[in-house]
This record gives C-alpha cells, sequence and structure tokens, in this order.
C-alpha cells in the first residue's frame, strides 16, 4: 500500500499536532533553613543569555541549608547581571566576572 500525497500530508500533521504538550517551568527554589557564614558553598548560576537573570546560590553542606538567590534580596531585588561567568574570594570581598553584562561586580561577605 502506497500513501498518496494527501494521505502522508494528514500524517504528517496530525503526528505534530498529537506529540506537542506545553511544558510546565519548574517551580523556583526556596529558601530553607540558616546559612552558616564559616561552611558554605558559593555557587555562580549563570542564567539565561540575554535576559539578565543570573543568581548566586548558597548552600550549607553541614545542615543542607539552600539561599538560592542570595544577591538579589540584598541588592533592592535586582539580579546580578546577565550570564554569571566566575567569583573569587580576595581580601575579604567576592569578585564576580558577570560576562555579557561586561562587568565585575564586588560584594561583602
Amino acid at each position: 500500500m502506497r500513501l498518496k500525497g494527501k494521505h502522508f500530508l494528514f500524517l504528517f500533521v496530525a503526528a505534530g499536532i498529537f506529540s506537542c504538550r506545553k511544558d510546565i517551568p519548574p517551580a523556583k527554589p526556596t529558601a530553607t533553613g540558616s546559612i552558616s557564614t564559616t561552611k558554605r558553598l558559593i555557587i555562580c548560576n549563570e542564567g539565561n543569555f540575554g535576559i539578565g537573570n543570573a543568581t548566586i546560590t548558597l548552600y550549607d553542606p553541614v545542615s543542607g541549608a539552600v539561599a538560592p538567590d542570595a544577591y538579589a534580596p540584598a541588592n533592592s531585588g535586582q539580579y546580578i547581571g546577565d550570564v554569571a561567568q566566575s567569583g573569587v574570594k580576595f581580601s575579604g570581598k567576592y569578585y564576580w566576572v558577570v560576562n555579557n553584562s561586561g562587568k565585575v561586580t564586588v560584594t561583602d561577605e
């Protein structure tokens, strides 16, 4: 049995319609517990290119507490910038390289 043009087009369109589903974005993580200032892991989340939604996450490996966005609440709700590339601690300050924003942001501990 050979499919004719109309049948093939119908099957192609039907497969496209029934194979689609709406993606549901994951829920934004919420803060859990308190973060120790002596032992913590600081995670630099790049964010999406061109959107400016990079974040800094704090994680306490001892208690398992997480602060998903430590920068924005301390800075009037603003994100650190677009594509946070890396961070380093030097002389009691943190230096964050924010690639697409073309800046280096300096923060306290």
